[in-house]
């Protein structure tokens, strides 16, 4: 069993829950065959249940979908069952594929998919396979329509493969700020360079893009990390910082315009790709460009940037954006197809957070066409990616509080990110946590099973006290015993931590060693 003591679980609504696949709102029935649906029907009513026909299945085996304006709770369900014209009642499912994408070229795309097919190392990939077992991407658990923000030259808008972001609260081209978000006309997106709505195009962004989002199983093209999730492009990863710091402006203005708005304007942004910096570049050097980082967290949205491209030591010899200190940032170096890092790009034990796959990865170009790009800057959209897709597999709470408390979600996801690596030899010494990206277990994190979120089970949640004094925590609960504790900083790194005791179902640990900030225990 994993707890996640965040130190901001309270905030975690325990609401009603159930798996993710269950539409709680509609149940299929198989009538008896000595009954019709008209007579089941009325059965229902005079029960007290209901109900509208929503869809006939199949009339030979009298099978039939009913629909409800709220949800079926179990007690329902099992009325539903006692009914005499109905043989079987059960919940209505989202059902995944389970099988590889069929897109056209998804075979060159070995950081999804690894089974030596370019020469390396079979298994050497994401697990992006087995996520999609889970979910393909798109929407979250409440109907929020996912979306990954991408920074950089510019983007092919027409290629057929992406799903770009729409502004529906902008009118194009009639210099008015529609939306009133204090930006005119932008509705396809936004170009810090010119400070207009007006996309440029360029190969270098659009092959970022498809890593992360291209459309999968349509039988076209490549397959992104998520198959389903909206793209919002902006101009701004190059020339002056002044640039990049409008482009992050941007996203910022949207994330929170959306939880100022209840999500009727902005966009529901949970991460910023930038696949660029400044090499032999330090963070005090550019405290307005890292405090975007913050900013950017604490209205929910998780940071992830490319390491530089050379063989660097970036704690010793400095670059931006990995030397920046943000508990929402996270920094990306890159491996090849023998789960390597390759010689030219950066690496830190104390400012690389992780590696994923960056050499030699067929994405989206302009022109509808497709291509092979390398470099850190191919590696952090896997990332980025990911972040999409646990939003989609992420329980209702766990969406609930990306909205009350934006930034404690996002530091959610930064850690679950970090924790579920595959940590491997050839990355000690290369990055914090030791590992590549693994984006099934990532996703696997995010669900309601692993983070223990369960409406039958609410009375598990632990009590967290911090008594007799604020140098430790007593944890309280009947029916869990904590046998280990692992504690981690903001950064994702391992940190000491005193377990005291285990008694009458309480666990007391030592706070007094920790310095000020936010710890994750599991």
């Amino acid at each position: 069993m994993h707890i996640f003591n965040i130190l901001f679980l309270a905030l975690l609504s325990l609401q009603t829950l159930k798996a993710n696949n269950i539409i709680s709102n509609e149940v299929i029935l198989q009538l008896q065959s000595e009954y019709n649906i008209r007579e089941c029907m009325y059965e229902l009513e005079r029960t007290g249940i209901m109900a509208n026909l929503k869809k006939t299945l199949s009339a030979e085996l009298n099978i039939y979908l009913i629909s409800t304006e709220s949800i079926f709770n179990a007690d329902q369900l099992s009325i539903i069952n006692e009914c005499n014209s109905i043989a079987l009642a059960q919940y209505n499912h989202r059902v995944m594929l389970r099988q590889s994408p069929n897109d056209t070229f998804y075979d060159k795309q070995w950081g999804l998919s690894n089974y030596g097919q370019t020469g390396g190392l079979s298994g050497a990939d994401i697990d992006a396979e087995k996520a999609w077992d889970i979910t393909t991407g798109g929407v979250t658990a409440d109907g929020d329509t996912i979306v990954v923000a991408v920074i950089d030259g510019g983007f092919y808008l027409n290629h057929p493969d992406l799903n770009y972001f729409i502004n529906r609260n902008e009118i194009p081209n009639d210099n008015i700020d529609n939306d009133s978000n204090g930006y005119i006309d932008d509705h396809t997106g936004w170009n810090a360079y010119q400070s207009n709505g007006s996309m440029f195009k360029d190969h270098h962004g659009t092959h970022v893009a498809g890593i992360i989002g291209a459309k999968g199983n349509n039988q076209k093209g490549v397959s992104g990390v998520n198959w389903n999730i909206k793209i919002l492009p902006i101009c701004g990863s190059s020339g002056i910082e002044s640039e990049v710091v409008e482009a992050y402006s941007y996203v910022y203005s949207m994330r929170k315009l959306y939880n100022e708005t209840d999500g009727q304007k902005g966009a529901y942004i949970v991460a910023a790709n930038s696949s660029f910096g400044v090499d032999q570049a330090f963070a005090q050097d550019f405290p307005i460009w890292c405090n975007m980082y913050d900013s950017l967290g604490k209205v929910g949205v998780v940071s992830i940037g490319a390491t530089t491209n050379s063989d660097t030591d970036v704690g010793i010899d400095g670059d931006i954006p990995s030397t920046c200190l943000s508990e929402y940032l996270i920094a990306v170096t890159n491996t090849a197809h023998f789960d390597v890092k390759i010689n030219s790009a950066g690496y830190s034990t104390t400012h690389i957070d992780l590696a994923a796959p960056g050499e030699n990865i067929y994405s989206c170009i302009s022109d509808s066409s497709y291509s092979h790009k390398s470099g850190t800057s191919m590696a952090a959209p896997h990332v980025a990616g990911a972040i999409g897709l646990m939003y989609a597999s992420a329980c209702s709470s766990v969406i609930s509080l990306s909205k009350s408390a934006p930034d404690s979600a996002a530091r959610l996801m930064r850690f679950l990110t970090l924790d579920a690596v595959d940590v491997l030899n050839s990355l000690n010494g290369v990055t914090v946590s030791k590992g590549r990206l693994n984006v099934f277990n990532s996703v696997q994190r995010s669900t309601c099973e692993y983070l223990n979120i369960e409406s039958e089970k609410q009375e598990t949640k632990p009590k967290i006290q911090h008594y007799p004094n604020i140098d430790q925590i007593h944890i309280t609960s009947s029916e869990l015993t904590i046998n280990n504790i692992v504690c981690y900083n903001s950064l994702g790194q391992k940190t000491n931590l005193t377990h005291i005791a285990n008694t009458s179902g309480q666990t007391i640990i030592k706070l007094n060693a920790l310095s000020k900030g936010i710890y994750y225990l599991s």
